[in-house]
């Protein structure tokens, strides 16, 4: 696991990697507020940076996906056809 740990934060300090990885689908989705299912659909999709990985299931980092969040683009779908 430390490996895997390691391979997929490889730009973070090992003690920050730990607390940026969200392990499965109902960390990922108990951490950003949503159901089981919209993160499934979120990763088809690939409106979120979920991702997975055989034997470990789905995973997510934090900063990922705070930056994803936080990107316009996903600001403007929900507008309904308002400029902004």
């Amino acid at each position: 696991m430390k490996a895997f740990t390691a391979h997929c934060v490889s730009t973070l300090s090992p003690d920050s990697a730990a607390s940026d990885l969200l392990m499965g689908v109902n960390v990922i989705a108990r951490y950003l507020g949503i159901t089981k299912r919209q993160v499934r659909y979120a990763r088809e999709t690939g409106s979120l940076p979920i991702r997975h990985k055989r034997g470990f299931g789905l995973y997510a980092l934090k900063s990922e996906l705070l930056d994803s969040l936080k990107d316009s683009d996903s600001l403007s779908h929900g507008s309904r056809g308002e400029e902004h």
